[in-house]
């Protein structure tokens, strides 16, 4: 603040520094006052070309910013805002999940190397970091599915402008009074250096009137300008001229800038009456001031004009600004909700399965730890396997998200196409995690829906391990000509369960709608168990 201070004041200075030589080579004897009227003249000049170029400035700005934003494709946006959202989501995954697996792991390895002495602090602690690491899971499941993107106001740049709009009324009305103040302060007592006919009351009157049209130059500038000409042909008339002074730049000039401003012909016709009211006027009774007084309005009108071509320039600009992001931030918005959509699929595939098996082994080892310690092995076997698969698919997730984050084409993240081998697989570590499974293959799995169905019956066997531990689960799964079939369900209690719909439910609802395929929850045969049923079209490719 204090830097600009100085600075204005030295454009002062030097302001008053020029006007003094360059009146001192027009009239070497001028008084001080018409040094000091100069200098301020000069100033007030540029202080007209300061507010062009300002003008000028932020068009010129707003103009690029939209030439920048229109070359923006919506697919560009979209591109740009998935890959800083991979960016969190990949940071997020290591943080928060990748933390508690590893730490399960760890515990699972030092239950079985204190397997003889004392295992049950590190198989309670496998079970409380899988609690832990749950409720983290649903919380950042909640985040990626709840989560919106901000919108953008159209209307939050008009917000200052309208508050300025409300306050302006009353620099108008202290615009007004200084202006009428000046002609009474300059017109009264009268003065032997003018004609005598600006010192009769009827000058001074008209001359206040004259000054108080300034009133209208922010609701309508072309009718003030106009009032004021016809204010100033009025005085010639009736042989009470409107008396030159300071007030010329108050009402006169604002007027013309105003009206100028507006870019319209009634403004230009305004300034034109105005100029034409002063040089009748002038001309009649003070000719010697009619050039200055010319100069004054025309340089404003002048100026005006230019600020006002340049503002609504800007304007434009800046809707077009506003529209273009309001499109693109839609772009990506959707493209974000989509991204963290398929991201908590996976994510949720990846963990919520390797973290739901290894409780269950977990507590099924310190259950039977006494009873039946081969079992209670098997099961912390099962704990560390389980582990040592749920880390690598996380990497394989936060590889892919990093993959597209450095500008690659993004896979879908953990996406390792599936086949049969995987199926049986995950069928023998659900088996040692007590479920009882029949699976029964008719066909072969295609590339195009191999991970689709890998996804849903993985999830279908976790929820009956976690729902109803020990039941019998039924794995039918069959492949024809144009769609795979499958059909997951258990004998365990499943009232809970047909009133509640969980992430994994909901992630396999969105795979299947978007493979444009068919699926159906709900208890199973004669009101028992829980049935996950799908049908699923086969494609060479299919969208993500």
């Amino acid at each position: 603040m204090l830097r600009r201070v100085m600075v204005e004041t030295a454009v002062i200075v030097v302001a008053f520094a020029v006007t003094a030589a360059l009146l001192d080579l027009v009239e070497p004897a001028a008084p001080l006052l018409d040094l000091i009227f100069a200098t301020f003249l000069l100033w007030c000049l540029i202080g007209v070309v300061r507010l062009v170029w300002l003008a000028a400035s932020r068009a010129r700005s707003e103009r690029h910013t939209a030439r920048r934003l229109e070359s923006t494709t919506l697919v560009q946006a979209a591109q740009d805002a998935v890959v800083e959202e991979r960016v969190r989501l990949a940071a997020d995954i290591e943080a928060l999940v990748r933390a508690s697996v590893t730490t399960m792991g760890v515990s699972a390895d030092r239950a079985k190397q204190t397997w003889n002495s004392d295992p049950e602090v590190h198989l309670l602690a496998i079970q409380d970091e899988g609690a832990r690491a749950t409720s983290e899971l649903r919380r950042m499941l909640g985040l990626l599915r709840d989560a919106e993107t901000p919108e953008v106001s159209a209307t939050a740049s008009s917000s200052i402008p309208s508050r300025r709009a409300q306050q302006f009324p009353m620099m108008v009305v202290l615009l007004c009074v200084a202006s009428v103040t000046l002609t009474v302060v300059e017109g009264w007592p009268p003065s032997p250096d003018v004609p005598a006919a600006f010192n009769t009351p009827g000058s001074l009157i008209l001359t206040a009137v004259a000054a108080a049209t300034v009133i209208l130059c922010r609701r309508a500038p072309a009718v003030g300008a106009a009032g004021c000409a016809a204010v100033f042909l009025v005085g010639a008339a009736v042989g009470a001229p409107v008396g030159p002074g300071s007030w010329i730049f108050l009402t006169p000039a604002v007027l013309a800038w105003t009206a100028a401003a507006t870019g319209t012909v009634a403004g230009f016709a305004a300034v034109a009456a105005l100029l034409a009211g002063m040089a009748v006027d002038l001309g009649i009774y003070m000719p010697i001031n009619l050039p200055m007084c010319e100069a004054i309005v025309g340089v404003a009108a002048l100026g005006g004009a230019v600020v006002g071509w340049s503002n609504r320039r800007n304007a434009a600009a800046h809707q077009r600004v506003v529209q273009r992001a309001a499109e693109l931030d839609a772009a990506a918005g959707v493209a974000v909700h989509a991204e963290r959509l398929a991201v908590a699929r996976d994510l949720h595939d990846v963990v919520s399965h390797g973290v739901a098996v290894m409780v269950m082994q977990a507590g099924a080892a310190a259950a039977t730890r006494h009873s039946d310690p081969n079992r209670a092995q098997r099961a912390l076997s099962v704990v560390q396997r389980t582990a040592v698969a749920t880390l690598a698919e996380l990497a394989r997730l936060v590889d892919a998200i990093a993959a597209g984050a450095l500008g690659m084409p993004a896979a879908t993240p953990g996406s390792v196409e599936r086949d049969v081998q995987d199926l049986h697989a995950l069928v023998n570590r659900m088996e040692g995690a007590g479920l009882r499974i029949s699976l029964h293959l008719a066909g072969t799995l295609t590339a195009s829906t191999g991970t689709a169905v890998y996804r849903i019956t993985q999830e279908a066997l976790t929820n009956a391990a976690r729902h109803a531990p020990g039941s019998r689960v039924t794995v039918r799964i069959n492949t024809n000509c144009d769609r795979v079939t499958i059909d997951v369900a258990d004998d365990g209690p499943g009232t809970t369960r047909a009133t509640v719909r969980g992430y994994g439910l909901v992630g396999i609802a969105e795979r299947v709608a978007r493979l444009g395929g068919q699926l159906s929850t709900g208890p199973g045969d004669h009101e028992n168990g829980f049935r996950v049923s799908a049908q699923l079209p086969i494609a060479d490719a299919v969208p993500r």
